[in-house]
C-alpha cells in the first residue's frame, strides 16, 4: 500500500490532509449528495469508505452506500464480473437522479 500512497499523496504532503483523505474533513455539513461504493477486498479503502458514508449521514448529507463484499479494488472495470456491471448501473442510476 505504501507504493500506492506515494503516488496518490506526493512527497512532502501528509495523508492526514483532508484533501487526501476526505474522511478527515472536520465539517461535512455542506457536502453534496454522495454515492460511495466499496469493495470488500480493498486493503484500507473499504473501511474508510464505510466510515465516510457514516460521517456524511451524521452530518445530514444524503448518502447512497453500496458495498460489494466479494470484490476487490477496481472490480467495476473488469468486464467479466457481473458485480462490476451492477456497480456501473448503480453509478449511472445515481447520476441520472441528480438532474
Amino acid at each position: 500500500m505504501g507504493y500506492f500512497r506515494r503516488h496518490y499523496v506526493p512527497q512532502g504532503h501528509q495523508r492526514t490532509d483532508p484533501d487526501a483523505s476526505p474522511l478527515l474533513v472536520s465539517d461535512l455539513g455542506s457536502a453534496p449528495v454522495s454515492l460511495i461504493i466499496t469493495a470488500g477486498h480493498d486493503p484500507s479503502l473499504h473501511d474508510e469508505g464505510a466510515a465516510y458514508a457514516d460521517r456524511l449521514r451524521e452530518a445530514g448529507t444524503k448518502v447512497v452506500y453500496r458495498d460489494f463484499p466479494q470484490d476487490m479494488h477496481g472490480f467495476a472495470t473488469l468486464p467479466a464480473l457481473t458485480s462490476g456491471d451492477d456497480a456501473l448501473r448503480e453509478i449511472a442510476s445515481f447520476l441520472s437522479g441528480l438532474r
